[in-house]
């Protein structure tokens, strides 16, 4: 289990968007994070992600695998529209992304466990957001194993649908995605000594820090 830092930079679902990363990379360099973790979802998109895997290596991302990643892998879903097949990409770009893990385990200072996932958990096709109650919470396997009593911070991606919400003492915070025709929200900021959390708003060319949320 890697050492927490106190301050972390998210990078919301990539999706090939690597100007927009660029710009988020270049934002979270600003806001003095201690370091960078991305949800994933490199591949599948508009733009070059043989840049985007470099610029996120470059900036030593703690990054875990997508399930666009996986597909990419495993040669699946080659059909979707802007897909990327693994012999398009670069040696490097195919190393990096057979390299990612599903998830990435650590802890706050004061013990709290901090999960990093793209879907939840393991599974990178769980598509929790913060709409989600009841029954639709009842029966998610992956919830229930992180629903333990014990307070618990977990970053994730996939849906997006950006998002910083507490079930008890469990707090997700889903960063969104960079695709540019679906959510302001390309990434967030957690503050782990403050115990506060914030999304990053990209407009344009332009990122706002927007309002912080107290962690659970």
């Amino acid at each position: 289990m890697a050492a927490a830092p106190a301050r972390i930079g998210v990078v919301g679902d990539v999706h090939a968007c690597d100007e927009r990363l660029a710009l988020l990379l270049d934002a979270l360099a600003a806001r003095d994070v201690d370091t960078l973790w991305c949800v994933g979802d490199i591949v599948t998109g508009p733009g070059d992600p043989d840049r985007c895997a470099a610029l996120l290596v470059a900036a030593g991302a703690v990054t875990v695998r997508g399930n666009h990643d996986r597909w990419c892998l495993e040669g699946a879903m080659p059909g979707l529209s802007d897909s990327h097949r693994l012999e398009e990409l670069q040696p490097a770009t195919r190393a990096f992304l057979a390299g990612l893990p599903a998830q990435v385990e650590t802890e706050a200072a004061d013990g709290t466990p901090v999960l990093l996932c793209h879907g939840l958990g393991a599974n990178d096709m769980n598509g929790i957001s913060s709409d989600d109650f009841g029954y639709a919470l009842e029966v998610n396997d992956e919830l229930g194993a992180l629903r333990d009593g014990r307070r618990r911070i977990v970053v994730k991606g996939h849906h997006h649908r950006p998002g910083i919400w507490s079930l008890g003492p469990l707090t997700l915070i889903d960063a969104g995605t960079l695709l540019p025709d679906h959510t302001p929200s390309c990434g967030a900021i957690i503050d782990l000594v403050t115990g506060l959390a914030w999304p990053l708003l990209l407009d344009g060319v332009t990122i706002a820090d927007g309002p912080s949320v107290s962690l659970a």
